[in-house]
């Protein structure tokens, strides 16, 4: 029982900040606009975002291994799809910040998904 709970807990810090995460790109985009390719002002917040964007892409697919796996209830799983087609709008704000783009099947699986089990 504690095992689980303190999995429920965690899935649930995970979806928040993987929201908190995928919202602020579009604010990364307003900030440095144009100027993303090459320009100096932009140099060590988009060098920061890079690497964060890789710990995101990492959390995401943890996420994704836990909603396939079950182990989301049903608020959840919710949750993670709304996140999952959050992050298939703001693809175009990614390719515009030049960063790591998220596997192609983790954006493609909110078209179908469905909580496991039902």
């Amino acid at each position: 029982m504690v095992e689980k709970s303190t999995l429920t807990r965690k899935i649930d810090a995970r979806l928040r900040s993987m929201r908190g995460r995928i919202e602020s790109l579009s604010l990364y985009a307003e900030r440095y606009g144009a100027s993303v390719n090459g320009s100096a002002a932009a140099g060590r917040d988009l060098d920061a975002l890079h690497y964060e964007r890789l710990d995101t892409l990492d959390r995401l697919d943890s996420a994704q291994e836990w909603f396939l796996a079950g182990d989301m209830n049903d608020e959840q799983a919710e949750r993670h799809r709304r996140n999952l087609l959050l992050l298939a709008e703001q693809v175009p704000v990614i390719r515009q910040l030049g960063l790591k783009m998220p596997n192609r099947a983790l954006v493609a699986s909110h078209e179908g998904s469905a909580a496991p089990g039902s």
